[in-house]
């Protein structure tokens, strides 16, 4: 997920944080356990969730509930970790205001969204971020605008891209997002993480963790930072039809990212999507990103690196 100020995603969701282990803790907050090892029913298949009908004609990303666990004692439900911060989004309305700031209008990428707070919102236990067509003037437009947004004179697309930007930001953990994400043509998803100074070095000085991203029939895991003034990338790409393609992403899956001391894998449904050792980044400049705290980021995008959302 390219952070050069310009970037986005789509999908429907549930997501996990947990804090990986640490020589010493701040105190937790311990919540209530939750079985991840336990199956479970697709909320969007349960009754009540008629609203849904509504909304398929778009693309969306629907979170079910973000977690934040640290080392420290045993749960049987995950054992040699424990519960800090989560996320699961079940008051209806606005995302909680104490995690979650949102980004607004055409941010990056010459991606196709205009991003706004009402594409955002919870429901039924679901945090939904919903693209939509919508055509209106741009209000941020000049004829003589020196950037691709103010150039822009039509706003075609709306969604939403939430961030824990100065609430919820994190050094290390073993973070979770269970989400179902459309792979239709334009739509770009993602889960990732940008660190806490990206105002202070820029990007991807402050590095970039893509949990979770789609565009373009494909599912990524990516991990990037700045080496000799340009952005080094991990990569890791993978066609979607590979995972089972339109059946696949019918249903809900777990995206989740280990972070220790030296080590970050990124796996999806428990398999690993991409491992790197960050003792390689100790030489990068302004310094190893991946040892100072990052926050979440949430989007929606449309266009771009996802492609043309004109027939979808």
């Amino acid at each position: 997920m390219n952070q050069s100020p310009e970037r986005g995603s789509v999908t429907r969701s549930k997501v996990r944080a947990y804090r990986a282990p640490q020589v010493a803790l701040d105190v937790f907050c311990l919540r209530k356990p939750l079985r991840l090892t336990e199956p479970r029913s697709d909320p969007l298949k349960s009754p009540g969730t008629g609203n849904f009908n509504r909304i398929i004609q778009y693309s969306v990303m629907t979170m079910v509930g973000f977690f934040l666990i640290t080392r420290c004692e045993a749960f049987s439900w995950h054992p040699g970790w424990h519960l800090v911060w989560h996320d699961e989004f079940n008051k209806n309305g606005p995302p909680d205001p104490a995690n979650w700031s949102y980004e607004h209008g055409f941010v990056r990428n010459h991606e196709l969204q205009w991003y706004q707070p009402d594409n955002a919102y919870c429901t039924n236990g679901l945090l939904i971020l919903e693209a939509r067509p919508e055509h209106r003037p741009n209000p941020m437009y000049r004829t003589n605008a020196s950037s691709w947004a103010g150039r822009r004179q039509w706003i075609d697309y709306t969604s939403a891209s939430i961030n824990s930007r100065d609430k919820q930001e994190f050094l290390r953990g073993k973070f979770e997002m269970r989400a179902r994400i459309d792979i239709r043509q334009g739509s770009w998803p993602a889960f990732w993480t940008l660190g806490s100074d990206v105002s202070d070095v820029g990007w991807p000085a402050c590095g970039e963790v893509d949990i979770m991203e789609f565009y373009a029939s494909n599912v990524l895991a990516n991990i990037a930072y700045r080496s000799n003034s340009r952005a080094k990338w991990s990569t890791v790409m993978k066609p979607v039809a590979g995972f089972g393609g339109g059946q696949w992403a019918k249903r809900f899956h777990i995206w989740t990212m280990n972070w220790d001391t030296n080590t970050m894998d990124l796996l999806l449904d428990g398999k690993l999507m991409n491992h790197m050792d960050l003792t390689n980044a100790d030489a990068a400049d302004y310094g190893n990103p991946f040892r100072k705290p990052q926050y979440l980021l949430l989007d929606l995008a449309i266009g771009s690196n996802g492609g043309d959302p004109s027939h979808t």
